[in-house]
């Protein structure tokens, strides 16, 4: 019987071994499945960030071309009107110059009308 019990009890102690081998490896397993998940929540994390981060860049580029694009449309406008400007003003310059004509041929023809003959006879008066 002592031989039973001890068989028994060896029997025992190797089963509780492998059992706490069993655990050990189960543990070691779960622990490497965590190491595996962290890695992959920081991976997955990471991501995000990367997509932020290329929306932000993305935004800045809009914007950059954006106010490019607001430059050259007041910028075309702007030389617009300058266009606009200069045909008026040599239209005025045109202008300006036939009413100074005007005014030296009425100018002339007063001073004719003023050095006539029929002007003497009126200085009498």
């Amino acid at each position: 019987m002592v031989i039973t019990g001890a068989v028994e009890t060896d029997q025992a102690s190797e089963a509780v071994r492998s059992a706490e081998e069993e655990k050990h490896d189960k543990v070691e397993q779960i622990h490497e499945e965590i190491q595996k998940v962290k890695e992959q929540r920081e991976a997955v994390a990471e991501f995000p960030k990367k997509v932020r981060r290329a929306v932000h860049v993305r935004s800045r580029k809009t914007k950059v071309a954006e106010i490019q694009t607001r430059r050259f449309i007041l910028q075309e406008s702007v030389m617009k009107v300058m266009e606009d400007l200069m045909k008026t003003a040599g239209e005025s310059a045109e202008g300006i110059s036939k009413l100074i004509d005007a005014m030296k041929e009425n100018n002339r023809k007063l001073a004719a009308v003023c050095n006539s003959p029929n002007n003497a006879e009126d200085e009498g008066y």
